[in-house]
């Protein structure tokens, strides 16, 4: 009888078996986890990059498939050498030119390498070219390496004053050059006459993360 009883005491009920854990769809590459600073991009053949920006962008790739960077945050997906972002909805409205072409160029990337020397390839547009990445923050540039772009002559088409922001147009007025010299000084000219002076670029390592 008592052995009855404590049989009854110590019966456990059936448990049903624990379903398998799903696979990790996320596939891992440990080289890659981490920040990368964008040096350039450049044709799918070409060794000499340049620059987008005078800032170098932060990507950050977490092991667990999110994405974190200056206005890129999201996600991303491996399979082989394939990668494929995904990121998350931004005005980009509201967004400067360049950093716009960044987000672009990423949302266009198809796979990554990663060479010997340490450096990250992204390759983007049906493959033909890449963005460059390296673990090392670049130092700011030197003065006289300026922005190729920006050393052209312009057309003043509006106007701002800081203190009421009201943008005056120009587009119908007399034509008004502003141009940046390589020498860093700045020349604005009308048709009676010019005046220049000297001017410079402050850089900044983005790393909104």
């Amino acid at each position: 009888m008592l052995s009855i009883v404590w049989a009854a005491c110590t019966h456990e009920p059936d448990v049903p078996p624990r379903p398998a854990p799903k696979s990790d769809t996320t596939a891992v590459d440990s080289a890659l986890l981490g920040k990368w600073y964008l040096l350039g991009s450049g044709w799918k053949y070409d060794m000499d990059p340049q620059p987008l920006d005078t800032v170098a962008y932060v990507l950050e790739f977490g092991g667990d498939g999110s994405l974190h960077g200056y206005a890129v945050n999201g996600s991303y997906t491996l399979k082989d050498t394939a990668l494929r972002f995904k990121l998350h909805a931004v005005d980009e409205q509201r967004m400067p030119d360049r950093l716009l072409t960044y987000r672009k160029k990423l949302l266009s990337v198809y796979r990554y390498t990663i060479y010997s020397d340490g450096l990250l390839r992204l390759y983007y547009d049906n493959d033909t070219k890449y963005l460059l990445f390296d673990r090392k923050e670049p130092a700011p540039p030197v003065l006289n390496q300026l922005p190729r772009a920006l050393l052209a002559t312009w057309r003043i088409n509006e106007y701002r004053l800081i203190e009421d922001r009201v943008t005056r147009d120009l587009s119908n007025s007399e034509p008004i050059q502003l141009r940046f010299n390589v020498d860093t000084t700045w020349t604005l000219k009308v048709s009676s006459g010019q005046t220049t002076g000297p001017f410079k670029l402050f850089y900044r390592i983005k790393d909104h993360i």
